[in-house]
């Protein structure tokens, strides 16, 4: 079920997804403004596996990948991703070559992500990325390999490993490092942006039930 639907302008620094609800239109940021076909939607993925199929609208092609998939958890995902674009955007959800989802004969672009219990999904017509975590996440064994110092100054550990997810799922390539090509850091008014191949982009991270979520904005 569909938890939240969010523009990008709903956020500001600090706050929780809940709190941001309750903002008026009239006072969010114009820098962050967002056509209403775009945003942040979270969804509960707690249907039945038949209801999912149904509501999926799964091609010939995709029901052979379905059927291929050994693991209910990953059948799961790949249903609650389609059922996401197809109940909420209206449209039809494929795949590159490389995994990464995209709308069929929709210019707009799209990333998710999945937990076990929740989805984030975000579209946007440039470059769009999408991370969700529990907050509970141990990240002690790759904080050191994959942040700086200064990067650690700026944000916790999840939310750093959040922020470069998602900026990797919109510029990232093959070979990149997270450390070294991905950098964070805060700007003087307490925005967030994240660079990466030579992009720099806005970004938020906020928490909600439980989960970290950034997203490339």
């Amino acid at each position: 079920m569909p938890l939240i639907f969010s523009r990008y302008g709903f956020y500001d620094k600090g706050d929780t997804l809940a709190s941001l609800l309750e903002e008026p239109v009239a006072d969010f940021d114009d820098r962050l403004s967002c056509c209403a076909d775009c945003g942040l939607w979270l969804w509960r993925s707690d249907e039945p596996m038949d209801e999912l199929f149904r509501c999926a609208e799964l091609s010939p092609e995709q029901v052979a990948a379905y059927d291929a998939m050994a693991s209910i958890s990953r059948r799961r995902e790949f249903l609650t991703g389609a059922t996401m674009v197809s109940s909420i955007l209206g449209g039809r959800l494929s795949h590159h070559d490389n995994g990464a989802p995209l709308l069929i004969g929709d210019e707009r672009r799209i990333s998710l992500s999945h937990t076990a219990e929740l989805v984030a999904m975000a579209v946007d017509r440039k470059p769009v990325g999408v991370d969700i975590e529990p907050l509970s996440r141990d990240m002690s064994r790759v904080a050191g390999r994959m942040f700086s110092a200064d990067e650690r100054a700026v944000a916790d550990d999840i939310s750093l490993w959040c922020l470069k997810e998602a900026a990797y799922k919109a510029y990232g390539h093959e070979g990149i490092d997270f450390r070294r090509d991905i950098r964070v850091s805060r700007l003087d008014d307490g925005r967030l942006t994240v660079s990466v191949s030579g992009n720099t982009t806005e970004a938020v991270c906020l928490s909600f039930d439980g989960m970290a979520v950034a997203v490339t904005v």
